[in-house]
Parts: C-alpha cells; sequence; structure tokens
C-alpha cells in the first residue's frame, strides 16, 4: 500500500463503488487529494461484508486547514490520505456503526475503526494508518477504547471454527499423516463431526486428504467420504 496524489478533479475510479471524488477535501478548494491505494479496497471489501448498497464518505482527505476548522490538529490520518469517515446503507437505511466495526474487525481489520465517529451512532471512522487503533470517538478521538469490539459491547465473538461430517456408512480411516504410506490410525464412525483444521492439506494416492480434529487429537482422512457441516 502507498499514498497516491490526485489531481483536484481527478475522476479514477478506485473500485466499483468509490472513485477519487468521494475523498477530495470538503474545503472546497481546488487542492490535491491524497489517497492509500489500501484505503479505498477496505471500504469495499466492508461493503460487501455488510451486504450494502451504498457508502457514503462524508470525511475522506483533509488540507491541514480544513482538518483543524473541523477539530483536528491538522496533522492526523485524514491529512495524510490514509482516512475516511463513513456511512454504509443498506435498503435505504443507515447501517448502525456498530455493527460497522464489529464487521470490520471480522474482516481482519487491525489498523483504524473509531466507532460513532464525531460522536454519531451511523458514523464510522476507517484508517488504513500502519497501526492498530480501535476508538469511540464519541468519548475521544485519539484514545483507544479497546481492543476488541466484542469485548467493548460485551457480546461474544463468533466462532470461527469449522467442521465435517464423515459421510460413508463404513466410516473412514484416519492416519497420523497424509497418505497410505501412514498406517490406518482410527477408523472414523460414519455422520462422526470432526473440527476440520485444513481442507486439503494435502494430496497422495489420488486423494485428497483433510487435516482434522478427532477424539482430541490431529489426524488426516481422505476428503472423498465428508463434507463440511
Amino acid at each position: 500500500m502507498s499514498v497516491k496524489t490526485y489531481k483536484y478533479n481527478d475522476k479514477t475510479q478506485l473500485t466499483e463503488h468509490l472513485n477519487v471524488q468521494n475523498f477530495k477535501c470538503k474545503c472546497g478548494k481546488a487542492h490535491e487529494i491524497k489517497i492509500d491505494s489500501g484505503l479505498p479496497n477496505i471500504l469495499e471489501k466492508e461493503m460487501i461484508k455488510l451486504g450494502a448498497d451504498r457508502i457514503e464518505v462524508f470525511s475522506g482527505y483533509r488540507c491541514k486547514k480544513h482538518d483543524i476548522a473541523v477539530g483536528g490538529r491538522g496533522t492526523g490520518s485524514h491529512t495524510q490520505g490514509y482516512a475516511a469517515d463513513t456511512r454504509y446503507y443498506k435498503g435505504g437505511k443507515v447501517i448502525p456503526s456498530k455493527e460497522v466495526s464489529l464487521r470490520l474487525e471480522d474482516l481482519g481489520h487491525k489498523k483504524g475503526i473509531g466507532y460513532r465517529c464525531g460522536g454519531n451512532a451511523n458514523g464510522t471512522h476507517i484508517d488504513t494508518k500502519p497501526r492498530k487503533w480501535y476508538g469511540d470517538e464519541k468519548y475521544s478521538k485519539t484514545k483507544a477504547c479497546c481492543n476488541s469490539f466484542y469485548e467493548y459491547f460485551n457480546i461474544p465473538k463468533p466462532s470461527t471454527k469449522k467442521f465435517i461430517q464423515v459421510q460413508t456408512k463404513s466410516g473412514v480411516w484416519c492416519r497420523k499423516g497424509i497418505g497410505f504410506n501412514y498406517k490406518k490410525y482410527k477408523l472414523i464412525p460414519n455422520l462422526t463431526i470432526c473440527e476440520l483444521l485444513k481442507k486439503n492439506a494435502g494430496s497422495s494416492n489420488g486423494y485428497k486428504w483433510d487435516k482434522v480434529v478427532y477424539n482430541n487429537e490431529v489426524v488426516y482422512m481422505p476428503n472423498k467420504w465428508n463434507k463440511i457441516v
């Protein structure tokens, strides 16, 4: 990722829903626009994650004077081209910042997320400055509020584990390694559900092998006889 400088009237399309004009400074003057290449991409990914049909960037790049005018210090992430204050919409309704913040965390965004941007329950600050900062802007625009919004909102984080189920009447033999060079280890009965560690962990003897946990042990099985559940 790198920050690129665009002319004031540049209309280059950056992603499906965003072009340079979405990020221009709201001061109204004809000066250049700075945008980090990673910023439009994470905003676009967030649209998909939310199932949103529209995104509004109500504050993107800011010149130093405008940043100070809206309460900044004139040196923050907006002035460097790293930040966008956003609202996402679905079916004509704005998506609350709480949901936007959680979905960004789900995407693995470990840079800047500002819940309740400007104190607004529907605005979310998103930036790509190279550091992790999760904040609640109702209380502070600089101090982090938490390491995880799931902890901050006191709700359980959804499990990322995946599972497979054996789908053969006779069961399937697992092995300690990939391929028939390893002896049969244990027979996993039909309809047994195992935690999936890695799909297609390797190929051998005409089969693709899955890495799974069965009875608290890490083993391998041909994936011809299982499906993800």
